[in-house]
């Protein structure tokens, strides 16, 4: 059994935890967790830094004002304003909660479960985000690869270039932002959603709610509309593989372009003139 550290307090010096440390509140200096070391309701303030090495694992730290880097395993980390985590090449986060800070995941680093109320969680390149639940305004960043978000009131999705959302739910107060180069697929939207698409933009998604997914300046592409479903196709847009259903609607304004829609019985296309 390795040796137990526990309440201790960091001013501006560093603790190695190869053995176990509970309770450990960083002020100022460094947690380093490495060789199989397990840090538990860790509390880290500013000017504090936690370093949880591949090998390491933190649960329960709470992040007020200071740093976590997560190269092992980071679980159930609560980020408060100021706090930031840092989601490394081979690292894991996972049932991170986020109020007010932080959390980048870079290239090789995955993110699971987390949950936005008023903070912002960053996906790089390379990094990768799963299950997601985004809220009252929070915010998450793609560039990487993010799957099964769920975007709740007053919470946003900004899907940047290179970036790729999968099966994004939005809610009703929910945002989806595609900017050029973003790609979104398999999504699905509620009443009173906000969908915004910019040049160059892909949103693949699927709509059962009576909803007008709108594309202006981007690209849907198999679009599949039910009952009360509605796209709407503007100037400088485009869509392709639409599937119009009974009940459903589509408008293509002059400027928009759809190529290969299927219209069934029951389904409505307008395509209109200058």
């Amino acid at each position: 059994m390795g040796g137990v550290a526990t309440s201790t307090t960091i001013n501006s010096g560093n603790q190695y935890v190869n053995g176990t440390a509970s309770g450990t509140v960083i002020s100022g200096g460094t947690q380093i967790v490495y060789l199989g070391g397990a840090a538990t309701s860790t509390t880290v303030s500013s000017g504090g830094t936690q370093l949880v090495y591949s090998s390491g694992s933190a649960t329960s730290t709470t992040i007020s004002g200071g740093m976590q880097l997560v190269y092992g395993t980071a679980s159930d980390t609560e980020i408060n304003s100021g706090g930031q985590q840092q989601v490394l090449s081979g690292g894991v986060a996972t049932s991170t909660t986020i109020s007010g800070g932080g959390q980048l995941v870079v290239l090789g680093g995955s993110a699971i479960d987390t949950t936005i109320s008023s903070g912002w969680q960053k996906v790089l390149s390379g990094g990768v985000a799963t299950s997601t639940t985004v809220s009252g305004g929070g915010t998450q960043v793609v560039y990487g690869t993010a799957s099964g978000t769920v975007i709740n009131s007053d919470g946003q999705q900004q899907v940047y270039s290179g970036g790729v959302a999968t099966s994004t739910m939005v809610s009703s107060g929910g945002t989806l932002v595609l900017n050029s180069g973003g790609t979104a697929t398999e999504a699905i939207v509620s009443a009173g959603y906000v969908l915004k698409a910019t040049t160059s933009a892909t949103l693949e998604a699927t709509d059962d709610s009576g909803n007008a997914v709108t594309i202006s300046g981007g690209t849907a592409t198999n679009v599949t509309l039910n009952n009360y479903g509605e796209l709407n196709v503007e100037s400088g847009g485009s869509a392709s593989s639409t599937t119009i259903n009974s009940g459903g609607f589509e408008m293509v304004s002059a400027g928009g372009t759809d190529y290969n829609a299927t219209v069934n019985d029951g389904g409505l296309q307008y395509v209109y003139g200058t």
